[in-house]
This record gives structure tokens, C-alpha cells and sequence, in this order.
């Protein structure tokens, strides 16, 4: 995740496989080590309409920052790039695996 106006990190995710809750730890870790960038990002999961919540809380002075979101962790949560001030995933998506054989 980035901040689109500076191109400062706001949080990553080294590669690996995933459970909603370990995705939300790893998220809610990085998140405290790129917090120097001013962006209020909350994770909750097991909400009743959703199995991962991630609010953006807007400072009282509106920053307006935009957060993108890499196209592989959009595609793995199911939402666009853009983080919306509150994103619902309702589950992940494992990216679609092109299985060659060879004879």
C-alpha cells in the first residue's frame, strides 16, 4: 500500500499464503512500522458482513491522501486499487493457477 500523491509506503506484505486472520496481523504489524506517513488505517476482522474490515480514519485537518493497493493484493481481497474510506472483503480469492503438463 502506498500514498498516491508521494509514493510513500504505508504498508507491505512479503509474499506467502494466508489466512484472513494471519493477513490481518501481518497487515496491522506493517502498518505500525510505515505509521510515520500520517495514514490511520484500522483491521478488524469477523465483522457481521464481512470476514476483514479495513476503515481508513481521516484526520480532522482532510488530507485527502489516496491509498493504492498492489494489483495482487487487490486481486487476493477482491477490491479495486484505490482503498476506499471503508473496504468490506467478504473472502479472499486465490489467483487464478495455470496447472502445464508435460509429456
Amino acid at each position: 500500500m502506498t500514498i498516491k500523491q508521494s509514493d510513500a509506503p504505508v504498508a507491505s506484505l512479503p509474499q506467502g499464503n494466508y489466512t484472513v486472520k494471519t493477513l490481518a496481523n501481518e497487515l496491522t504489524e506493517s502498518l505500525k512500522n510505515y505509521n510515520s506517513n500520517s495514514v490511520n488505517i484500522k483491521i478488524e476482522i469477523n465483522k457481521p458482513n464481512s470476514v476483514l474490515k479495513i476503515t481508513r480514519i481521516e484526520p480532522k485537518q482532510n488530507t485527502n491522501k489516496d491509498i493504492l493497493v498492489s494489483h495482487t493484493l487487490a486481486g487476493l481481497i477482491g477490491i479495486g486499487r484505490k482503498l476506499d474510506v471503508m473496504s468490506y472483503i467478504k473472502r479472499l480469492t486465490a489467483p487464478l493457477l495455470t496447472l502445464f503438463t508435460v509429456i
